[in-house]
């Protein structure tokens, strides 16, 4: 399959090359499972998607699950995140199997009745688990033979002697061995509902395949890295020993570094995480790491900033800028769309005639989100300089100036120097702003603060007051906006 067979309506959004990816994984995983079929192994899969927050995870999954029923596919959607409230995983996995089946029981009699035996011992083994049946009997065990040995020693003298003991011993193991007995009995119990349920659900989709239903359904599950580290190990358990048959397919998308870290939270941080993950997975396939600039392209298509509302030196577009800068301090995706986020609300209350100099408010940002003090003073562009060597971003991060009207040659300036100028400009009063500066850079700094002299004040002031920029303002709005961050796991 190629990228051509894909509908552009189901990628239109597909800024990350995503739909590639698509192409590959739909081609890889139907060969596969029909290969291991052949081989004589179940006819099942499931495929761990590694990728970072921000690299297009979620949007992958919703799209590759719209394109999978377009093809005449099941597909079962699972958000583990929103479904974490549940006792057993189990629940919600069986939910999703239940809507994306829903069209072909209502119409197939014979698919409804085998449908239904899975879900009624489904519900058998969520129930037990809810209500902790075996853990439950296995704390009867040890809590009545505790009570028993208690009741035994209450009432024999402070010294035992041997026979004592040896009635100690016969009581005890007749207790033990009798709730033993019980607590083996609920087990195979269980082992037998759950062989029960692989059964149904095996009779139900070879139903399904007698009914022209394409297969293998697919279950996709999202967000599981954001999950209670129990609920997370849960579900895996719940793929690795209820769906390991014939037609069945596990898409689930994680942070495989961040899941590890929840399942090495229960273990304990000498347990071998990683390893115990690959237990679950039948492979793992990478996403590319997403470019600064393709993020930043999402985040304006997701998110805009009202253009009208920001100032930029002449030629210069604001996500090129955007890029340029995240680029030089080489901060990561998460750390990028907090920043946007800091700059998206202060445009939004932004309500002045005078725009906003993109070109100060935006390090000021930066360096906020990073929890470095915002000060209007040259302190501060040393302050981002050391920042960028804590990242090691990239070397240089210019402006170009050259809209000068006697065809001068382009000046580039380093973006901070012009961060610098800010400061330095509006240190004094806007009536002082010394507009004969040489270079082009400060002399255009100098008239944007010409522009908020004459749009604010009209141009006059009262001898012997000073006027002082709204930039002074800035870093309180940066901190106000930063108050309005997003949570993220």
């Amino acid at each position: 399959m190629t990228i051509d067979n894909l509908s552009t309506d189901t990628w239109a959004q597909d800024r990350l090359g995503r739909a590639e990816d698509a192409a590959f994984l739909k081609s890889f995983l139907l060969n596969r499972v029909a290969e291991r079929k052949e081989a004589g192994m179940p006819a099942s899969y499931v495929l761990n998607i590694d990728a970072q927050w921000g690299e297009g995870k979620s949007f992958f999954l919703a799209r590759f699950g719209r394109m999978l029923r377009d093809d005449g596919y099941l597909v079962a959607e699972v958000n583990a995140w929103q479904d974490d409230h549940a006792d057993d995983p189990l629940l919600s996995v069986m939910d999703a199997i239940d809507q994306a089946v829903a069209p072909l029981v209502k119409r197939e009699k014979q698919a409804e009745d085998r449908w239904n035996e899975a879900k009624r011992t489904g519900a058998i083994i969520a129930v037990a688990a809810a209500k902790g049946a075996v853990v439950q009997i296995a704390r009867k065990v040890i809590g009545s033979g505790v009570d028993e040995i208690s009741t035994i020693l209450s009432t024999e003298a402070p010294v035992i002697s041997d026979k004592t003991a040896d009635d100690l011993a016969r009581s005890l193991g007749e207790i033990l061995d009798e709730k033993g007995k019980a607590l083996l009995a609920t087990f195979r119990k269980s082992k037998m509902t759950i062989a029960d349920f692989r059964h149904n659900l095996k009779e139900f989709l070879d139903v399904a395949a007698a009914k022209d239903q394409r297969l293998p359904l697919f279950v996709l599950v999202d967000e599981l890295d954001r999950c209670r580290p129990p609920f997370a190990i849960a579900m895996l358990e719940r793929m690795k020993h209820l769906f390991e048959i014939d037609h069945v397919v596990f898409i689930v998308a994680t942070d495989t570094a961040q899941l590890s870290h929840s399942v090495g939270a229960v273990y304990g941080g000498g347990f071998n995480s990683e390893g115990y993950l690959s237990r679950f997975f039948n492979r793992t396939y990478y996403f590319d790491r997403v470019s600064r600039m393709n993020f930043v392209a999402d985040l304006f298509t997701r998110s805009p900033i009202a253009n009208e509302k920001i100032s930029l030196p002449p030629q210069i577009d604001l996500a090129n800028y955007l890029t340029e800068g995240f680029d030089f301090f080489g901060l990561p995706l998460r750390d990028m769309e907090q920043v946007y986020d800091i700059l998206r609300s202060i445009a939004t209350t932004w309500n002045s005639r005078l725009k906003l100099e993109m070109c100060l408010l935006f390090p000021m940002a930066i360096a906020h989100q990073q929890r470095v003090p915002v000060r209007f003073d040259g302190n501060f562009v040393d302050a981002l300089y050391r920042l960028n060597q804590r990242f090691g971003g990239t070397n240089g991060w210019t402006i170009k100036f050259g809209f000068d009207n006697y065809r001068q040659e382009a000046e580039m300036v380093p973006a901070l120097s012009v961060v610098n100028e800010f400061i330095a400009h509006s240190e004094r009063g806007l009536q002082d702003i010394n507009y004969s500066v040489a270079s082009m850079h400060s002399r255009w700094v100098a008239q944007q603060l010409s522009e908020e002299f004459a749009i604010l004040h009209q141009n006059t002031f009262h001898p012997g007051t000073a006027l002082i920029s709204i930039l002074r303002r800035y870093p309180d709005m940066v901190r106000s906006a930063g108050r309005l961050l997003p949570h993220r796991s």
